[in-house]
Order: structure tokens, then sequence, then C-alpha cells
């Protein structure tokens, strides 16, 4: 228990820092470039994203949930993946132009030639990653991810103010990937990973035939709406509908993205040892809901001052489409528990037919939206997440042992919290007005949402109130511990 919660301390401070980073270099990004400079970047990256689908048939989970992991499966498991990542590479090169004329947009070319060589030096860390995960070294990881970060925040800021257009985007991304790779191997310091076998391949192949299938239907169901809205309407669409993605997003990085890194891991520790996986996944549901409703409803709320600040004012059209995927992404409270359980259980199979049933019907209702405009795809959220919630937890339920009214009590207090949480920013958006809100009002409800949030989390005894009590306590023997004696 010690090491997962020093864990979730490490990789809550690593996603914190580049939380803050990604935040500054998309709020730059956003005041430098124009929507079709940023369009072409997204398109792009959506692109990459489709092709990359095929190397989760090497996914480097498989490092870190194998029971009785040896020499040999870690050296299949590397050469194959990076044989994978040669021939998508070798793919998307020879593909470019032709992508970039189906599109009509001849940028798109250069572009994907060099994002696609990070494909490359991801198939060098990806399993050294999966590694220091299996065996909890979060912090040497966490320096490692947090140097790319900054450094792709940077190159890419400084390249935009040079002039490079959208394709600062795509050298920042390259230089990042290139220095973590580069990282990686300096610090792991084990060069026989990457000795060429194939001893092993038929039990890579075996895990990645399911986890491939599920994360490649994952993925073209990511990619879809944004290569449909590049073909029916503009490239400006693709970068308004975008940037609602990465603000709805911000709440689940906050939160979910520190800990999403370690659940894995700890789940797969938890059935080796033992553990009661209903109580931990029961407990971990209050502890997520607690902080993501009421970060979603106060985005809801708030998504005219939040966008205006972080994107500036060419992009307040977003705000419509931020409200309606916020609300939406109020179902997705277990979406971060649900895979890592299943996969930590040996439930691969199901994990697949469990894709095969959400990916596809969420691709067909979000394409069939996406003809009829941006609001249109928006509102599809409104099925699309409380459907994939609820086949998920129907697939974790055979699993877990726990009834509905199980959930519905480990929901109870995180609701009270988020109503709590709401009525702050709420009184000071009906008395200021939307679109009339400034940024010492905003400031204020932030605040006046904080404390309704401690307030809530106190009177509602979730057990929240106790890690509160603790850190209060520990605050206050420190500083005692510093008065002169």
């Amino acid at each position: 228990m010690i090491g997962v919660r020093r864990a979730l301390l490490v990789t809550f401070a690593e996603r914190y820092v580049t939380l803050g980073t990604n935040f500054v270099t998309l709020s730059v990004l956003s005041r430098l470039l124009t929507p079709a400079e940023i369009g072409v970047s997204i398109l792009g990256l959506a692109g990459i994203t489709l092709a990359q689908a095929a190397r989760h048939f090497t996914e480097p989970i498989y490092l870190i949930q194998h029971k009785d992991l040896r020499a040999g499966h870690v050296s299949s498991f590397v050469t194959i993946q990076i044989a994978v990542a040669i021939l998508i590479f070798a793919a998307i090169v020879s593909l470019a132009p032709y992508i970039a004329r189906a599109y009509g947009t001849p940028e798109l070319v250069s572009y994907l030639h060099v994002v696609s060589l990070c494909i490359l030096a991801q198939a060098v860390s990806e399993p050294i990653a999966a590694l220091m995960r299996r065996d909890m070294l979060f912090a040497r990881l966490a320096a490692i991810n947090m140097l790319g970060v900054t450094a792709n925040s940077v190159t890419s800021i400084v390249l935009a103010l040079l002039g490079f257009s959208f394709m600062s985007i795509a050298w920042a991304t390259l230089g990042s990937a290139l220095l973590v790779s580069l990282l990686s191997l300096a610090w792991w310091r084990d060069p026989t990973i990457f000795r060429p076998a194939l001893s092993e391949w038929r039990e890579v192949a075996s895990f990645g035939g399911y986890n491939g299938a599920n994360m490649f239907l994952y993925r073209i169901s990511e990619a879809l709406p944004t290569l449909i809205l590049g073909r029916i309407l503009s490239v400006d669409a693709v970068a308004m509908f975008g940037r609602s993605i990465s603000i709805c997003q911000l709440p689940d990085k906050v939160i979910m993205g520190g800990a999403s890194t370690v659940m894995l891991p700890a789940f797969s520790s938890g059935v080796r040892s033992g553990t009661d996986l209903r109580q931990a996944y029961l407990r971990a549901v209050e502890y997520i809901a607690a902080f993501q409703w009421p970060a979603f409803i106060v985005l809801a709320i708030l998504a005219y001052p939040i966008v205006r600040i972080v994107l500036g004012d060419q992009w307040l059209s977003i705000v419509p489409l931020v409200q309606v995927m916020a609300i939406a992404s109020l179902f997705a409270f277990s979406a971060e528990l649900n895979y890592p359980v299943l996969v930590a259980v040996g439930a691969i199979r199901d994990v697949f037919l469990r894709s095969l049933i959400i990916w596809p019907i969420s691709a067909i209702a979000v394409v069939a939206a996406s003809v009829f405009g941006l609001k249109a795809l928006a509102a599809s959220w409104l099925f699309v997440i409380p459907f994939q919630a609820l086949v998920s937890l129907l697939f974790v339920r055979q699993y877990i042992d726990f009834e509905w009214h199980d959930l519905a009590k480990a929901a109870r207090k995180p609701a009270v919290i988020a109503a709590c949480s709401a009525c702050g920013p709420l009184a000071v958006v009906l008395e200021a007005g939307t679109s009339q809100i400034s940024l010492q009002s905003t400031v204020l409800a932030i605040v006046s949402s904080a404390v309704g949030w401690i307030m809530a989390v106190c009177l509602s005894d979730h057990p929240l109130a106790a890690d509160l009590r603790l850190v209060v306590s520990a605050l206050r023997e420190r500083a005692i511990a510093r008065q002169p004696q």
C-alpha cells in the first residue's frame, strides 16, 4: 500500500507538471497559430493515430501484467514491436501524398513524414517505460516524461514564433520523442532487451491479438470524427472540435492523469497477492467521482471564461460544444478503472469483446452526428459516453462481485460534493452573466467552488475527509517544528 501511495504521489506530481506545461503550450499556440494551422496538425495527428492502431498488437502492458516475466518474453516483445513500428513508418511515408490529396491539404505530406519518425523512437522508449512501471520505478519515469514534455513545449513555442506554422508542432513532437528515447536508454542501462529474439512470439501474439484488436477499434473510433470532419466540413471545424476536446479533457488530466499510470500495476499486483478487488474498485469510484464530477460541472458553468482565458477570443464559438461535452463526461467516472481491472484479472478476451460492442456503435453514432455539424457531434457524446460506461460496467461485474446499489452508494457522496461545488460558480455566473464574467469573477467562482468542495467533503464524511485531516495535521506539525524554540 505504501508503494502504491508513493507511486501515486510521484505520478500525480509528474502529471501536474505535465498538465501545467501543456496548458501553457495550448494557450500560447492557440494565440500564435490560426484555427486552420492548428486544424492541419490535428488532422495529421488523427491520421498518425489511425496508422498507429496497428502498434497496439504489441502493447507494452503485456510486460506489466505478465505474472512470470523472463528475458525471452521481453526480447521477443521488443523485437516484434520494433518490426511493427518500421512497417507502420514505411506505410505512412508511402501513403502521405495520397492522404494529403484526399483532404486537399498538401501541407500534410511534410507533417506526416516528420511525425511518423516518432513511431520509431517510441518503439524504443515504450518497452523501457513499461518495465519501469512494472518495477514501480515511477520517480525515474516521471523525470524522463517531464523533461520530454518540457522540451516539446519550449520547442513548439519557439518554432511557432519563428514562423514554422503547424510544422512547429511536428518538429517539437519528434524532438520530444527522441529525447525521451535517449533518456530511457541512458537510465535503463540494459541493452539486452533489444537483443533480437522470437522465442516467445506465440505468447506475445496471443496477448496482442485480443488487446491489439481492442485498441485498434478504439483508435479508429477516436480518429474517425476528425477525419470525417476534415472531409465533410473544413480544417477549421477539425480545429474547433479538437480544441473542444482539449478543454473537456482538462479535468480528467488533472484528476486521472497520474492515477491511470498506476492503476494497472496496482490492480495486477492486487490480483497476484489475492487482494479484494471489489472494495478497491468501489473505493476508487468514490474517490474519482468526488474529484471528477465537481470539475466537469464547474467546467460546464464556467466554459465561457475558461475558453477565453485558455484559448483566446477567436475560440469562443466552441463554448456550447464544451458545455455539452462536459456534461456528457460525467458518465465517464469509471472509464479509467475498467480497462486496468479487466487486464489485471486476465480477461483480455473480454476486453476485446467489450470493444467489439462499444467502439463500432460509438463510431457510427459519432460519424452520423458529424454530418449535421459540430453541435450535433458534441450532442452525440450524450449517448456515446453513457453507453460505453454501461457496457464496460456489465463486463467488469463478471469479475468483481458488486451490485448496482453498491455502485449507487459509492456515488452518493460524490454527487452531494458536486452539487455543493457548483453553487458558488452558478451564483457568480447568474449575477455577472455568462458572457460578461470578468477574470476576477472567474477566480471568485473557482475559489467558492473549492470552498464548497472542502465543506461538502467534510460534512458528507467522505473518505477524503480523513485524508484532508492528515494533510492539515502534517502542515500544522511542520509549522510548529519550524518555530524558534
